[in-house]
């Protein structure tokens, strides 16, 4: 047995990214000497330790294997370029044989260069100090290291597990803190007051009423944060007791996290770092840290080779030091080498009467461009008094010769300034002083060049500049706030909109680093180009380029940035552009919008791009940051043409707020004072399904923010309107969404709200607008109070009439519509603000939570009188509905409880009734409604006499079918039978939710996630009796192996009890429930036992048992009921009236595909409460711990299409009817998509012998997306014909060109210039080969022969497979292979592909212009063999998420080069072309620019990542595969694999001819 379990061990295991311990473990067997080697590494480790205990504990549970530490190290998994690093050792493991463990990593990564080494850790060398975020102060002890104490926390490791650089501040090699280990990185608490102090924080299971939403690290709510109090500043402290600032933020307060960086700059000596915050008396915040980062903070470590290189110093402590850093000012060596034998203070405060002040240099002697004067100087511009630094020169006339504007922040800056001047000069500083709080103007250390001499000729008074034209408003918020105010719009005229003829000027850089904006000007042909270009800088800090505006706004809510932009030259990756938004209040906001990569390789080409900015309450900067990989002159960064469109407030975008959301949002926009934006998300709509909606994941841990809004344009109504949506709220950890109104003065009205669970089902709300006297805004508002779930929103309508009755009222928010009538008044209340009636509501089991309530004490209601709930009228519907409610009985006798159904048009008809004292709970009722035409729901109290009591309802909900009786068995068919997730936090923490396998795109579900199995798993379901807080516990179960089991248990009990379902989730498995039933006084053999009591009359019904769940969670908890086709099951019962029963011998011989609870978490409840019995039984037929493929059956594939059920026999009968000497030619072209084929047929008087015999012909191009309907014709130029397989000779098929009626060729005809480029390299006889994947699915979209709810198994079996269970659709692949020879394609070939239901064929070798003709053609046979079985055929890149195969249409290239001897010359040469051009190629490999293939592109599945290009010699993960037997004979062929199965073939053989077979001196131009 043990051997068995030693073979099914899998030999590796790693997490599939990232850096992580990791350890070799040999297990040995019991029974005999076998062993097996493995290794284990995850992240989730803090120790080695960690790892070992964890497995060998899984291992060695059962009994028979032994295992034992073989050594440890790290491992380095970098999926993207498919490389593994082994390397370091463990301090109590010692170092694994990393030789050993490398080859058997290799055997799971064939694909990857895996590596190893013996070195140990290493840090991060370079003298630029900046920590990402920082806190507290720095505690150091030494640990068991042989190094000395002076490199103990010097920001590299000595040691060979990092040791000496653990707890100073940071944890070990990557030099982060994120506050996740108890021991806080060594930060330590120092606060003097013991009231305010930082503390170790987890945010918790309830949301706060301030602090964080979510740790930063994990984006949830169990990550921990270092919290203290408001406002923060950060400091510096020497040993010597000398402390300085280092960061003083903005005291701002916002709920939400952001970035600061503060630069340490060089320290000479021992330091710690403190971070302050001190709370203002008498007021109240929270300041919170997390995810601290130290970058490039070593000082310069040797070079490996022992010497520094050219362009390099060499230091005292042997580290090297770029030559231009020499004598700047700053000790880069970290010895003072680099400042021997090479200042003086100038501090401008706001005391000044002007906005401006100056100082100058004495008179300086002219200089040349040969040798300049250049000097060096350290600025610093803090806070918003600072306005910006000039340095000008003074001779004639005095002129600024650089700049620097604004606030750079709390450090010191490096500038380097050279002057060429022909006169005697001198220089002039001008800093712009603002009228504001704080802050200043430094400038320290002025150093000049030899070249600057100080001349004793005497200076003439130079001409003063004009100064600028006072601006036509004294208002400075009136300046560029996009409305002219000025009659010539001076006021607006240097914001940054390139519009204005000094517009450019507005953008000021603010860079600190090595790289800077500038503004360049370009004459062609007497037009001037002026363009902003990112350029070398002096500057010090590791830092992006930065340019801003002036502050600009507030903004209205259609305000777009506009402008185009350039990334060019011969590197694939020039670098990264993207642009922020600098609040003046909030600071700086998440990034908008990014770039990364290459535009093009030639300068000149731009892209144009606009950026939502939205509204914008507060003045703000835009901000364009860049970094470029290499500043060079054959490379460039820029952007022009900058314009803000429509940014005034005045302006009102159309727009109804009635919106599907399909085109756009409509009369919607995201709020820009929020957290996160709702995204607009394809394949999942209300309104047409495949559609759009607008979504929030709350599972996207990047979200670290706490809401995200939409708010309508601003509306103005005095009448009552009805705001109507369907929503989503999905998942076991959804938080919450909400419906309120915002008004101009900033106050806000709740009216609507849900939270919790509500299933992967859309739902209709509806929010009534009363009639209001001011203008207002409607806000959607998502609260991310939980982190697992999905929040979505579709086909929203605003109308001014009153809503009808909601199919869901919590009454959290509003009253929805019911109104009160009768002796007494219904109340609508809650315990915290009346202090009466139940203490917590039903849908939130708080004291805050809201429901109705109606006092039937004698005082307020009289025996005998009543009160009346009525509702809204709700539509009649032909068949029957239930309403389910929750109510609340208090008092002796609290009064009699009816329900009604009352008919717009008759007599009240009865549907619930109950005058039961019934505790202090909430129960549950429910009632049919059989009734046809329009209704209101009345909910009657009528009064007993009693001195105090009430009845109060919550809940009320609609359902589309009949209620479930008490004893029927839930199969989850019809929704939750009346169970509902418990709200109360203290209880648990997820909900337990709804879905389907056709609905389910995000969790896994049991029948294809069966790779999760494990015999080890210690997943268990516990059946327990819970009563008076004391629990029995009835049946264990922990058998796995993934067969349904059904389980029966009977009950016991004289006192009133509850059953408690408890699932116990180990790491990995599923845990499933399906069909529960309990039956009342009725045991599990079915004998009847006792009577059930029963107050229920001839038109209502009691409900006598309450159902509750509540999930309690450990680890991680998800539960969805599952659906599946219904089928018959026969299973042994076991039954059991006492403790711990393990149950054996379960059978299933067919599963019940039905609705399922299925548990994928740590410890579930599910709570039966009732009255008491003898011997009750619960049963459900269906637990599974874990799932299999094997266990789902069902016919029901995928949908075909109507036509292929046609007689085809009588089909044939005409098509055999002679046509004399005619002829039928079919034309053929693709339409305006780049993707779709379309065709019409004509009839000749005789058979065409070749393309000159076939007339042009025209269709009508605005109904195949090429033209408007004013000039509709096309023309269609016929260009190859082919035999008609489908009518037969001599009937035949003609491809065609399509041109507009000018003779141009259409936007999608590629065939065109692919002709003239072929005939260009016709000498080179050019062949390709080309692979066409595609998908059949049915005409419903989904996949052919797949369970219509459900998977198939993981693909694995299916490529080049044979047989009924893995093949599906042969019939489909054999006829169009038939077709196609008849035809006359080159097809060579066919198989079956890795997908289920994916298959491909091969045309070629082609030469030229061919390929793509044949491959139309057989695409055009393939939909047409399709349309005959009723199928489609699918070319889409990734047509099933997941775990799934793509499809490509692979090219293979040859030219006769290559083809010749020693032709691997020139494949090499062709690939390496094509390593240049990536970018490129990747935008022409599908028909929309590379958006497609996105999706199938990942770095898995056999293929590369889009992003980088690779080759390699038979590798299926490569960007380009050189086939095996041509790597052996040096000649024949390359594959591209990076196109998509949706190409144009004449596109990809066009661009792989450019780039392959134009040498290198011709012009793409002159070929085109």
């Amino acid at each position: 047995m043990s051997a068995e379990r030693l073979a099914k061990i899998p030999e590796v295991d790693l997490d599939p990214n990232g850096v992580f311990k990791y350890v070799l473990i040999r297990v040995h067997s019991k029974d005999d000497e076998s062993y097996v080697d493995i290794v284990r590494g995850y992240a989730w480790a803090e120790y080695h330790a960690d790892i070992y205990d964890r497995v060998a504990g899984e291992l060695e549970r059962g009994g028979e294997l032994d295992c034992e530490c073989l050594g440890g190290g790290r491992i380095k998994h970098d999926s993207a370029a498919k490389k593994i690093h082994v390397y370091g050792y463990s301090m109590g493991f010692g170092r694994a044989k990393h030789s050993v463990s490398t080859e058997k990593i290799k055997t799971l990564y064939p694909d990857y260069e895996v590596t190893w080494a013996d070195e140990g850790y290493t840090g991060k060398p370079n003298p630029i100090n900046v920590l990402q975020f920082a806190t507290i102060a720095v505690a150091l002890e030494r640990n068991d290291c042989s190094s000395s104490p002076e490199v103990r926390c010097d920001f590299v490791c000595d040691c060979q597990d990092c040791s000496d650089e653990e707890d100073c501040g940071y944890q070990g090699q990557d030099f982060l803190c994120d506050f996740e280990h108890e021991g806080k990185c060594g930060w330590t608490e120092k606060s003097d007051e013991g009231g305010y102090m930082w503390q170790r924080q987890q945010r918790g299971n309830t949301l706060p009423d301030s602090g964080p939403s979510s740790d930063f690290t994990t984006g949830t709510s169990t990550g921990h944060i270092g919290l203290g109090d408001t406002p923060l500043w950060g400091s510096v402290l020497q040993i010597d007791g000398e402390e300085a600032v280092v960061w003083r933020p903005e005291s701002t307060s916002v709920r939400g996290w952001r970035e600061a960086i503060i630069y340490l700059g060089r320290i000479s000596g021992p330091f710690h770092i403190q971070l302050h915050s001190r709370r203002s008396e008498g007021k109240q915040g929270d300041v919170s840290i997390d995810q601290m980062e130290f970058l490039d903070c070593a000082l310069p470590v040797p070079p490996e080779s022992g010497t520094c290189g050219p362009g390099f110093m060499t230091c005292k402590r042997e580290g090297c030091v770029e030559d231009y850093k020499v004598c700047d000012g700053t000790d880069d060596c970290g010895d003072g080498t680099d400042e021997e034998n090479c200042g003086h203070f100038l501090y401008v405060t706001d005391d000044k009467k002007s906005d401006w002040s100056s100082f100058h240099s004495p008179p300086m002697a002219p200089t040349n461009e040969t040798h300049p004067c250049r000097m060096v100087m350290y600025t610093h511009q803090f806070g918003r008094v600072s306005g910006g630094l000039s340095v000008l020169v003074a001779e004639q006339q005095i002129y600024p010769v650089w700049e620097r504007g604004g606030a750079l922040g709390d450090l010191w800056v490096k500038a380097e300034v050279e002057f060429v001047v022909n006169s005697t000069f001198q220089i002039l500083f001008v800093p712009a002083i603002r009228d504001q709080a704080y802050g200043g103007i430094a400038i320290d250390d002025i150093v000049l060049s030899p070249e600057c001499r100080l001349s004793n000729e005497s200076m003439p008074d130079p001409e003063y500049p004009r100064p600028p034209p006072h601006p036509c408003t004294n208002d400075d918020l009136k300046i560029c706030d996009f409305k002219e105010d000025c009659s010539a719009g001076e006021d607006e005229a240097q914001c940054g909109d390139f519009a204005y003829e000094m517009g450019s000027s507005g953008w000021t850089d603010a860079s600190l680093g090595s790289q800077a904006w500038e503004l360049k000007l370009e004459y062609n042909d007497t037009m001037k180009d002026e363009f902003l270009t990112v350029i070398g800088a002096p500057g010090q800090q590791l830092s992006e380029a930065q340019t801003r505006t002036p502050l600009l706004g507030p903004s209205g809510p259609a305000c777009t940035l506009q402008f185009s932009y350039s990334l060019s030259g011969s590197n694939p990756h020039i670098g990264d552009l993207a642009v922020y938004v600098v609040d003046s209040v909030l600071g700086t906001h998440p990034v908008l919008w990014e770039f990364s990569g290459r535009t093009n390789e030639t300068a000149g080409t731009w892209v144009k791009e606009e950026v939502y900015v939205g509204a914008r309450d507060h003045r703000f900067q835009l901000e364009f940051r860049a970094h470029a990989k290499e500043i060079s002159p054959s490379s460039q960064i820029a952007v022009k043409d900058v314009h803000f469109i429509d940014c005034s407030t005045l302006f009102v975008p159309s727009g109804d707020i009635s919106c599907n959301f399909e085109v756009n949002l409509c009369g919607w926009y995201q709020d820009q004072t929020d957290n996160y934006d709702w995204t607009l998300h394809s394949g999942m709509d209300h309104t047409v399904h495949d559609g759009k909606s607008l979504v929030v994941d709350m599972w996207d841990p990047s979200l670290r923010g706490l809401s995200g809004r939409l708010l309508s344009v601003r509306q103005n109504s005095n009448s009552e309107h009805c705001l109507s949506f369907f929503y989503k709220l999905y998942g076991p950890d959804t938080g919450a969404l909400s419906v309120k109104l915002l008004f101009a003065d900033g106050s806000e009205e709740l009216l609507w709200t849900r939270s919790g669970a509500h299933g992967n089902v859309w739902h209709e709300g509806h929010c009534s607008v009363p009639p209001q006297l001011s203008a207002f805004q409607l806000v959607f508002e998502a609260t991310r109070s939980g982190f697992d779930g999905q929040l979505a929103l579709d086909d929203v309508a605003f109308v001014a009439e009153p809503c009808s009755l909601p199919t869901m009222c919590s009454f959290e928010s509003q009253t929805c519509g019911y109104t009160s009538s009768g002796r007494a008044r219904w109340v609508h209340q809650s315990w915290a603000l009346a202090q009466t009636g139940p203490k917590i509501d039903h849908s939130l089991e708080t004291e805050n939570g809201f429901y109705m309530l109606a006092h039937s004490s004698v005082d307020v209601l009289p025996q005998g009188s009543v009160t009346t709930l009525t509702s809204p009228v709700r539509r009649g519907v032909s068949h029957t509905e239930c309403v389910h409610f929750w109510y609340h009985t208090g008092g002796e006798k609290p009064g009699t409880l009816n329900v009604y159904v009352k008919p717009t048009h008759g007599n009240r008809i009865q549907l619930f009734s109950s005058s039961i004292r019934q505790g202090h709970a909430w129960r549950h009722g429910q009632g049919n409604v059989n009734w046809n035409g329009d209704w209101q729901l009345q909910f009657e109290v009528k009064g007993e006499g009693d001195p105090s009591s009430f009845i109060a309802v919550d809940d009320i909900t609609y359902s589309t079918h009949s209620c479930p009786t008490a004893d029927s068995v839930c199969d989850f068919e019809r929704g939750l039978c009346g169970w509902s997730n418990t709200q109360n936090s203290s209880v648990d923490w997820l909900d337990w939710d709804l879905t389907s396998v056709k609905a389910e795109m995000f969790y896994c579900t049991p029948p294809y996630d069966h790779t999760l199995f494990t015999d080890e798993d210690d997943t268990k379901l516990t059946v327990w009796r819970l009563f008076e807080n004391t629990r029995n516990e009835l049946l264990t179960l922990h058998e796995g192996g993934g067969d349904w089991k059904r389980f029966s248990v009977n009950i016991t009990s004289e006192t009133e009890y509850q059953i408690v379902l408890e699932g116990f989730k180990g790491e990995k498995g599923v845990l499933a429930l399906d069909d529960i039933q309990y039956t009342v006084g009725v045991n599990c053999a079915g004998q009847k036992t006792d009577q059930t009591s029963s107050s229920s009359n001839n038109t209502g019904t009691i409900v006598a048992v309450v159902v509750v769940i509540v999930l309690i969670v450990l680890l991680a908890a998800f539960l969805v009921f599952y659906l599946k086709t219904k089928h018959k099951t026969n299973a042994l019962i076991q039954e059991s009236n006492g403790s711990r029963v393990n149950p054996t011998g379960f059978s299933n011989d067919m599963l019940e595909i039905t609705h399922t609870v299925y548990v994928t978490t740590s410890i579930n409840h599910i709570l039966i409460e009732r009255l008491p019995y003898k011997l009750d039984c619960i049963s459900a037929q269906g637990f599974s711990l874990h799932m299999k493929w094997s266990q789902i059956h069902t016919s029901d594939m995928s949908y075909v299409s109507d036509s292929s059920s046609l007689n085809k026999a009588l089909r044939q009968q005409y098509l055999s009817l002679p046509q004399g000497n005619f002829c039928q030619v079919t034309y053929i072209w693709i339409d305006g998509s780049g993707e779709g084929l379309r065709n019409k047929t004509r009839t000749m008087d005789s058979e065409p012998k070749s393309i000159a015999d076939l007339p042009e012909w025209n269709f009508d191009g605005s109904s195949t997306g090429q033209a408007e309907g004013h000039n509709s014709d096309m023309l269609l130029i016929p260009v190859r014909m082919f035999r008609d397989p489908f009518l037969l000779d001599p009937n035949k098929l003609v491809l065609c060109e399509v041109h507009k009626h000018t003779r141009e060729p259409a936007e999608t005809n590629h065939r065109n210039r692919c002709n003239k480029v072929m005939e260009k390299f016709k000498d080179l006889h050019p062949w390709f080969g080309m692979e066409q994947e595609y998908t059949l699915l049915g005409v419903d979209g989904h996949p052919y022969g797949w369970p219509r709810l459900g998977f198939p198994k993981p693909q694995g079996p299916y490529y080049c497979s044979v047989g009924a269970d893995r093949a599906f659709g042969r019939d489909i692949v054999e006829c169009h292979y038939k077709a196609c020879l008849y035809a006359g394609i080159a097809i060579s070939g066919t198989n079956a592909e890795v997908m289920p239901s994916q298959w491909e064929f091969q045309v070629g070798p082609c030469e030229g212009i061919e390929m793509g003709d044949h491959l139309w053609m057989a695409r055009f046979l393939l939909h047409r063999v399709c349309e005959d079985f009723g199928v489609v055929a699918t070319m889409d890149p990734k047509p099933m998420t997941g775990n799934w195969n793509g499809a490509g249409c692979h090219i293979n290239v040859s030219t006769v080069q290559m083809r010749a001897e020693g032709g691997i010359e020139h494949i090499e040469k062709a690939i390496k072309k094509l390593s240049k051009r990536h970018a490129e190629h990747i935008r022409v490999y599908d028909p929309h620019n590379g958006e497609d293939n996105k999706r199938r592109l990942t770095g898995r599945h056999e293929t590369s990542s889009i992003h980088d290009f690779s080759a390699g010699v038979a590798n299926r993960g490569a960007s380009i595969r050189i086939p095996r037997q041509v790597g052996q004979d040096k000649c024949g062929y390359f594959e591209d694999r990076r196109p998509a199965a949706n190409c144009d073939p004449y596109a990809v053989t066009y661009e792989m001819a450019i780039t392959c077979m134009l040498e290198e001196e011709d012009d793409t131009h002159e070929v085109e």
